[in-house]
């Protein structure tokens, strides 16, 4: 028995393997499927560095991978469908129950498309895929990362994840393409597209998302358009789109009620809004390293009555409009604005002011 290889003993009663099983070097696949009484491995099982195949479909009773799985190279995904797994850890493979909801996590996945026996698992809701190839997706997922997804050229088909609530596809270098249904996904709060440097836009549909809260571009370098309809993404809290080609911000982006962070740091020249009255509940707005003139900062800078923190740095302009407004300003940038030869009066609650170096 020294020298087995492949052990096969699915469908069998069999309620524990011996602890000798450790001793059987040259193990390669062990074969357990529909084992329902089994309920885990010895721990000298997991010492063994030969088995690359380990299959466990079907065990029902079966509680947990250890984390030292040896050379295990193939788990399949069926794997999910173990109810009483709580917890399995493998490389690049890990599974999570919380609560009643399991979570998959698997950095490189290789598959395009997922298999038959992933779409029987209704408890799925958190899909963690770096590094993958994946382009379909599972009814049920809420939390959808395919970050740092090379290849990938074109988001998934978004139609078929309706309960999607976060979407996270940053470093995403090669992406070009987001799939119009985005716009549809009445539940999705959280899109994190940050380093997809060959992102140019986003589908006219998404602008019209009455759900998002979040949005993240920064550092996609290709990005050159904010579509005039951002105005009536009303739920929406935090844009980020630092070092993007955005040439322009719409007019409508006032209209943004629950706006709280505009971060536009490093996109040079950008022409903003004449006027920035009615973001009511903006705290946060950085636009250093824009290289603005004089002309280029909205008059009424001093209506932003939520505003806590203000960052002009790196700036071109020689003059400002009055700040007397913002009464809840607490931190002011003005750093490296070397054109700059007045600053204008400062509100009486700023803690924190950095003024131009010499």
């Amino acid at each position: 028995m020294i020298s087995l290889r492949t052990l096969e003993a699915e469908y069998t009663a069999i309620r524990q393997v011996p602890p000798s099983i450790g001793h059987l070097k040259r193990l390669s696949l062990v074969n357990l499927e529909w084992c329902d009484k089994l309920i885990s491995l010895p721990r000298d099982f997991y010492k063994l560095k030969s088995v690359e195949t380990l299959r466990l479909n079907g065990c029902l009773q079966f509680r947990e991978l250890h984390e030292d799985i040896g050379a295990i190279r193939e788990v399949p995904p069926s794997i999910l469908g173990l109810k009483n797994l709580t917890h399995l850890s493998h490389h690049r493979i890990s599974v999570e129950l919380k609560g009643e909801y399991k979570y998959l996590r698997w950095k490189g996945c290789p598959l395009k498309s997922i298999p038959d026996d992933f779409f029987n698992q209704p408890r799925l809701v958190v899909l963690e895929m770096q590094e993958s190839k994946l382009v379909q997706l599972l009814h049920n997922l809420k939390t959808l990362d395919l970050s740092h997804s090379h290849s990938l050229h074109k988001s998934p088909d978004f139609s078929q994840v309706p309960n999607l609530e976060e979407l996270i596809l940053e470093w995403c270098m090669s992406l070009s393409e987001i799939h119009p249904f985005i716009g549809h996904l009445k539940r999705l709060s959280l899109v994190n597209l940050s380093y997809c440097f060959k992102l140019i836009s986003l589908p006219r549909d998404f602008y019209k998302s009455k759900s998002v809260e979040t949005l993240l571009l920064n550092r996609c370098s290709e990005f050159t358009e904010l579509h005039e309809d951002i105005g009536e993404m009303i739920s929406l809290r935090t844009l980020e789109a630092d070092h993007t080609d955005i040439r322009e911000v719409p007019p409508s982006i006032v209209r943004l009620k629950n706006l709280t962070r505009l971060s536009l740091s490093g996109v040079e020249s950008i022409h903003l809004p004449h006027s920035l009255r009615g973001l009511n509940s903006l705290r946060e707005l950085n636009l250093s390293s824009c290289y603005l003139a004089d002309d280029a900062i909205p008059k009424d800078l001093g209506s932003l009555i939520s505003l806590q923190v203000l960052d002009l740095s790196w700036n071109d302009f020689h003059t400002l409009p009055s700040l007397s407004g913002l009464s809840m300003l607490q931190t002011l940038s003005l750093d490296c604005c070397f054109n700059l030869h007045t600053i204008p009066d400062i509100p009486p609650n700023v803690k924190v002011i950095s003024f131009p170096l010499s």
